[in-house]
């Protein structure tokens, strides 16, 4: 119950706020294999789409990659979702770059989190890379509130939170031409949270992103 919850003040905070990827966000000296789910719907503008796979090729930059340290996976969503390599191909960073690289931007206003994340629940099993006895960490980067199926209170959203050690909702900003977003959030010093939720956010204005953890 706890975490449908708070799950449901990150909603709100999404659809409140104008909000940043601009926080330490995520373990780096930690062994994991990482699930992003991205929103590429077009309430994220053209400039944040270049900034956010910019800051996906720095984040995992700074990960080692191996089957025995950190692995990687993309989704994205928006009218469908789409996934971008699989965790056992990312320990080979040429696959992890080029399937970021490919990442699209969908020119629709759909965002349907719910498709991601029963392609998710489908596709991340032992046969792709996900690896027992090693954490689990998934990180929903947002633009606004999500459409189609309910994510709160479903099955599915039961099954994530079972199996992912920390479920990490991060944001960027909405889709203005007058603000001055930034994307500087890295692999730092995050712990894995045992309440399984994290929002992260900051405020923003046109000329200043101040930074607050919630």
């Amino acid at each position: 119950m706890r975490t449908v919850i708070t799950l449901a003040l990150v909603l709100f905070a999404a659809q409140a706020s104008k909000l940043c990827l601009q926080v330490p966000c995520i373990p780096q000296a930690i062994d994991a294999d990482f699930t992003f789910l991205v929103d590429v719907s077009n309430v994220v503008s053209a400039n944040d789409f270049v900034k956010i796979k910019n800051w996906l090729l720095d984040f995992t930059s700074q990960l080692t990659l191996s089957k025995y340290d950190s692995q990687v996976t993309i989704y994205t969503y928006a009218t469908s979702a789409k996934s971008y390599g699989s965790l056992s191909s990312s320990v080979n960073r040429t696959n992890l770059v080029n399937s970021i690289n490919a990442i699209a931007h969908d020119n629709t206003s759909d965002r349907n989190l719910y498709q991601a994340l029963v392609k998710e629940e489908s596709e991340v099993e032992a046969s792709s890379g996900f690896r027992y006895g090693y954490k689990h960490i998934m990180v929903v980067v947002s633009a606004d509130a999500w459409t189609g199926t309910t994510v709160l209170g479903s099955s599915i959203l039961a099954q994530i939170t079972r199996k992912y050690d920390m479920v990490s909702q991060i944001f960027n900003t909405t889709n203005e031409k007058t603000e001055n977003t930034t994307f500087s959030c890295l692999p730092s010093d995050l712990v894995v949270n045992p309440s399984k939720i994290k929002q992260q956010h900051c405020r923003s204005s046109p000329d200043n992103l101040g930074m607050t953890n919630r």
